[in-house]
């Protein structure tokens, strides 16, 4: 690739669904035909090539149009091995930039509790879902799904990443302050770290928000291996159709109104139990303000 590239690699319920949607609008950054392909983060996807990356997420006339090529995708700042990947399959031949997007760490592990719920793979309480994270974590279902607490331990992730790229290839944004905050003041920051020239953006959405299943056995049909699913699969070869439709039965599934908002007792109980060390070292590593943190 001889187009400059930028990865935003995290972190996970933290708005990367809303920026990806934002930037899709514009021509100039040619994104995958599909938010996060996790095409560095899982090994067996990984192994086809970077060549086979290009050819099967991306579209051949906007991969030539654009000016700059990127893809969404949280699973990148978690997952072993992907940074390496990157750096050895991408890094060498072309300009690379990273946008990686902080968000308060029990917020994000509740929001992510918050999913997994929604999709039926998690049947404790907060809690207990916490407090038992290290037993549920050691194969990839679990990791996946029940990594709370470990996806917040943003500082390990940024390590990782500095072994193999220097730091003036990052750009450290919040979802509180500056995705939430200061949407059109953020996408200026973002496009002048990326080289981009100015575009008019749509700001008037909110992709991917907490919510619960109205039905729970369309729920299933969508997140678990039932019969109904596998039938869909046989009669359906597309997979990007097959997609689009998992994505918009999701979204007619799904009710906001429903969800149990997270108390202070347990917030602060988690804060301290958890991440009461995070700060100073997110703070050497990043230079970012996080007083919008810590707070009930």
């Amino acid at each position: 690739m001889n187009k400059p590239m930028f990865f935003c690699i995290g972190a996970q319920k933290a708005g990367t669904t809303t920026l990806n949607d934002i930037l899709q609008q514009n021509p100039a950054v040619c994104l995958p035909r599909e938010k996060e392909t996790h095409f560095f983060s899982l090994p067996h996807k990984n192994r086809e090539g970077v060549a086979a990356y290009f050819k099967k997420y991306f579209e051949p006339d906007e991969l030539q149009a654009c000016r700059v090529v990127g893809e969404v995708d949280p699973s990148y700042c978690f997952f072993e091995g992907t940074a390496e990947r990157i750096h050895r399959q991408i890094g060498p031949d072309t300009p690379l930039r990273f946008l990686f997007i902080l968000r308060d760490p029990v917020r994000r592990a509740y929001s992510h509790y918050l999913m997994s719920c929604r999709r039926g793979f998690e049947t404790l309480s907060f809690q207990d879902a916490l407090a038992r994270e290290k037993d549920r974590t050691g194969e990839p279902f679990g990791r996946n799904q029940f990594s709370y607490i470990q996806r917040g331990y943003y500082h390990r992730q940024i390590e990782t990443y500095f072994r193999f790229f220097d730091p003036s290839q990052f750009l450290f944004l919040t979802f509180e302050d500056d995705l939430i905050g200061a949407p059109e003041a953020t996408l200026e920051r973002i496009h002048e770290f990326l080289g981009l020239p100015a575009f008019e953006y749509r700001f008037d959405l909110k992709s991917n928000p907490a919510s619960q299943p109205r039905s729970k056995m369309l729920r299933d049909v969508i997140f678990k291996d039932t019969a109904v699913k596998r039938l869909v699969k046989r009669l359906v070869p597309s997979m990007r159709f097959k997609k689009k439709l998992r994505e918009r039965i999701n979204e007619l599934n799904s009710r906001t109104d429903s969800v149990t908002p997270l108390s202070g007792e347990v917030y602060r109980q988690a804060w301290q139990t958890y991440y009461s060390e995070e700060i100073p070292r997110l703070k050497e590593l990043t230079s970012l303000d996080f007083s919008s943190w810590n707070k009930t």
